[in-house]
């Protein structure tokens, strides 16, 4: 993990660890009319299986940071974000999300009977072979999303995880194990537990990469999920890195449909660090290599090429 990742998770896992164990544990009213107020969203008053979760959160959060708190003292000083910008981004982050927070206690909170999204009623079996058989972006997320709707989640996760365990050294195993830590991502939105899946996810296309450089789907994907960090991170160069690595990779293999997003990520990543003649290269180079790519050929009529 370098400087970036290491230093916005450790702000922004200690301000989740310090929210989570304010819902768990609550704050003195400061009369007797807001002590009874309040009396329905005390310890007592959740469901005890709420309560065990809530704890094993905090405790998955306090470890992270302190995990994450050594391999920050491991860094050269010279290479961390200055400390004014880590306590921007993570006050940005406690402005953006205390509604969530909000929301996050009425729901612990609320009496047993409330209603639920509704899922659809499909065996993880039936949802897994969708996944088996998909073939956009779309259709993953689709999927997922209703996996977790049908409250199937982490039976999902510890499905992939055991076949992980079962055979460590298959590299497709842990890209699909990654793919479900990102789907997780996606359930318990923006926030610092988001952070800590993650990072499991970006460890093992690590792993899959050990086993195999050429996997283009573990590199592919590590790299996307480096582009979307924000700027400040300087995670763009690490994402430049895998996308170029990637482009020589395709060179030697026969062309596949969804190399073409190769050059198109590549692409972006050189206009968004200033090197917009490279970018509009790397399109066209992209375009010409894989003339039925959409993506590509709707980012060159933008630009009137």
């Amino acid at each position: 993990m370098n400087t970036g990742t290491t230093l916005i998770l450790v702000g922004v896992l200690a301000v989740g660890a310090s929210a989570a164990t304010t819902v768990l544990f609550g704050t003195p009213s400061t009369n007797a009319s807001e002590g009874r107020a309040a009396e329905n969203t005390t310890p007592a008053a959740l469901e005890p299986a709420r309560v065990g979760a809530l704890e094993r959160k905090v405790e998955l959060l306090t470890a992270s940071v302190e995990a994450l708190r050594g391999q920050l003292a491991a860094v050269p000083a010279v290479e961390r974000v200055p400390v004014g910008e880590i306590q921007n981004a993570v006050d940005r982050w406690m402005t953006e999300h205390t509604a969530g927070q909000a929301l996050q206690v009425a729901s612990l909170t609320s009496k047993p009977g409330a209603a639920a999204p509704a899922g659809s009623g499909r065996t993880l079996d039936e949802l897994l072979a969708d996944l088996d058989r998909i073939e956009t972006d779309e259709d993953w997320g689709r999927i997922w999303k209703e996996i977790g709707k049908n409250g199937l989640m982490d039976e999902a996760i510890a499905l992939f995880e055991s076949r992980v365990a079962a055979d460590p050294n298959d590299p497709d195993l842990q890209v699909d194990v990654a793919g479900a830590y990102l789907a997780k991502t996606q359930q318990v939105g923006a926030g610092p537990e988001a952070g800590v899946w993650a990072t499991k996810a970006d460890k093992a296309y690590d792993r899959a990469l050990e086993l195999d450089e050429n996997h283009w789907k573990a590199r592919f994907s590590k790299a996307t999920a480096l582009s979307f960090w924000p700027p400040l991170f300087g995670k763009q160069g690490e994402a430049i890195h895998h996308f170029e690595i990637l482009l020589e990779q395709q060179q030697s293999q026969p062309p596949q449909g969804s190399y073409a997003e190769t050059h198109l990520f590549l692409g972006n990543l050189y206009q968004q660090t200033g090197k917009g003649e490279k970018a509009l290269e790397t399109w066209k180079n992209g375009l010409a290599l894989y003339p039925d790519s959409k993506s590509l050929a709707e980012k060159l009529k933008a630009l009137g090429q």
